[in-house]
């Protein structure tokens, strides 16, 4: 004979009929699937068709076992980690004994799409599964960026459970409580920590060791509580712990060696005003010698800056003078090394002849194009670099380099391809300077540019400047190697020395033009894909009011 509870359980089920309970389910927003006693899928809401990426139908998985339907997953590649990419099949056998077992627990599952699932399992009475997937993704991420925000905490930090089980800690709590032999781990009981540490010599109380951690024991189950105690190498550590609302811990270490230590000289000094009076003498006087020592600093650091710009000023000098004593001997290289190739004077008997005249000729037309730049570099150093600034078109200038540098883009099989407008885009800059710059640019973005590549060249008005983009398809540059890209000498890493040689001048002296012409230069480059350099320069006044238009 039914009770009352069981007529009022059957009414129940009676007005909320099977059909309405899975409309419900499906409004769920976390994935429910049930597994008979053979482990083969009889239901799944709808929910579950979003679980993992693969999932077209639910209707297709039924019938379905577990183990079938987890290794379609790893299939696919969504589950994330070493073992799931490499040991599929490993990594299957230790889910199925994890799912077997029917852990009452919850367990998480990481997907290869960054997404974060939380497991729950639970038996049927007939001996089937019921099992919810949670998605856990931003709760996850908000546990990140915490154990991030408590990575980088300069104090030592430790959260533990309820029942006073290790949940979180960062590295300088592991410095201190964990050791390589035991390092910290999540699970760990409060007291075992301790006493590890204890038993370890790291932590060291004047009192016994035992008393010490009875005490310690006594004042962690306080609601909140303060102690300190030294380690073996001398420094001393604070810990306070309070409760947080969930009725676990937090522990929070600092080190208060300079306070202990100035703690422990006062009370020697004993009173109170004595010590007040010593502290206040020993600020004075330390604060008179960090003034003395600032004041002779700044004298040594205005010396060592005179010295300096001494050294750069006979750098300078000494780099225009031997440039010019080079300059004489390698034209008559040059032209000699000319003579012999043209073979002005009468022919040469062995042709291998040629070949040393040409490799001469072109050795130094590369020694005589660095000398010139040195020229240049010290020129501008030296603050002696003058400027002619006149209108000029920089799509006519652009031109004139595109037809110097035709043909090594030829030679080497990359593309050029241009941006340029009809109208002219008149810049105030001096002519010769702003045919380098451009020069400088092109030269290299050709040189570091694979054959099958290519390089574009854009220049357009923006309002009061002239913008020339050149982006090309090249080996591009390490992002470690950007800061210093543009100082003289300075040359992009391995790959780019084996690619091309160079003096590493062209950057810099292209950047030094571009400043003295009051405009601007950027680059941004991706190892592999091709680097992106933009020049502005100042637009005269008649184009600027047609880049407003």
């Amino acid at each position: 004979m039914q009770n009352a509870g069981d007529r009022q359980k059957a009414s129940v089920r009676k007005s909320f009929p099977a059909a309405e309970l899975a409309v419900a389910f499906d409004c769920l927003r976390v994935a429910l699937a049930v597994f008979d006693r053979n482990d083969c899928l009889i239901y799944a809401n709808e929910q579950f068709r979003f679980l993992y990426r693969g999932i077209q139908a639910v209707e297709d998985l039924v019938g379905m076992r577990f183990d079938q339907i987890m290794r379609m997953v790893l299939a696919n590649r969504e589950i994330a980690g070493e073992l799931a990419a490499n040991k599929p099949e490993e990594w299957l056998e230790e889910f199925m004994a994890l799912h077997r077992s029917k852990p009452f627990y919850a367990y998480e599952q990481r997907l290869a799409d960054g997404r974060y699932l939380q497991v729950k399992e639970r038996p049927t009475p007939d001996g089937g599964t019921v099992i919810l997937w949670v998605d856990i993704t931003e709760m996850m991420r908000e546990r990140q960026r915490l154990e991030d925000a408590m990575q980088s905490a300069t104090e030592g930090f430790a959260l533990w459970g309820q029942s006073d089980k290790l949940i979180a800690h960062n590295d300088q709590f592991a410095r201190l409580f964990g050791s390589a032999a035991r390092p910290l781990r999540a699970g760990q009981d409060y007291a075992e920590v301790l006493r590890a540490a204890l038993a370890g010599g790291r932590v060291q109380p004047a009192q016994d060791a035992e008393a010490w951690l009875a005490e310690r024991l006594d004042y962690h189950r306080r609601p909140s509580s303060r102690a300190e105690f030294q380690l073996r190498d001398g420094r001393w550590f604070q810990m306070i712990e309070s409760r947080t609302r969930e009725g676990g811990t937090a522990s929070v270490l600092t080190d208060v060696t300079a306070l202990k230590e100035s703690e422990i000289e006062l009370r020697q000094r004993g009173k109170t005003l004595e010590r007040t009076v010593h502290e206040l003498e020993m600020v004075q006087v330390k604060t008179e010698e960090q003034a003395t020592m600032l004041a002779t600093m700044a004298e040594e650091l205005d010396v060592a800056r005179r010295e300096a710009e001494q050294v750069s000023a006979y750098k300078t000098s000494f780099l225009r003078s031997i440039t010019h004593e080079l300059r004489t001997p390698l034209n008559a290289i040059i032209g000699f090394s000319e003579m012999i190739q043209t073979q002005a004077l009468g022919k040469v008997g062995n042709p291998r002849y040629m070949e040393y005249a040409e490799l001469v000729r072109s050795s130094g037309l590369h020694l005589l194009s660095l000398i010139n730049q040195l020229l240049d570099l010290s020129r501008i150093e030296a603050g002696k670099m003058e400027l002619a600034i006149e209108p000029n078109d920089l799509v006519e200038i652009v031109r004139y380099c595109l037809g110097m540098l035709d043909d090594s883009a030829t030679k080497g099989k990359v593309a050029l391809e241009l941006d340029l407008p009809a109208s002219p885009v008149t810049v105030g800059a001096d002519l010769l300077a702003a045919r380098q710059i451009v020069l400088n640019l092109l030269s290299n973005a050709i040189k570091f540019t694979e054959a099958g590549g290519y390089v574009r060249i854009v220049v357009q008005p923006e309002h009061e400047k002239a913008r020339l983009t050149i982006k090309d398809t090249g080996v591009g540059i390490p992002e470690e190697d950007l800061p210093r890209l543009m100082q003289p000498f300075a040359q992009a890493g391995d790959i780019l020395t084996r690619r091309a040689q160079g003096s590493g001048l062209g950057l810099a002296i292209a950047r030094a033009l571009v400043e003295l012409h009051g405009g601007q230069i950027e680059i941004e480059s991706e190892l592999g894909i091709g680097t992106t350099v933009s020049v502005t320069l100042p637009l005269i006044q008649g184009d600027r009011s047609a880049a407003a238009d």
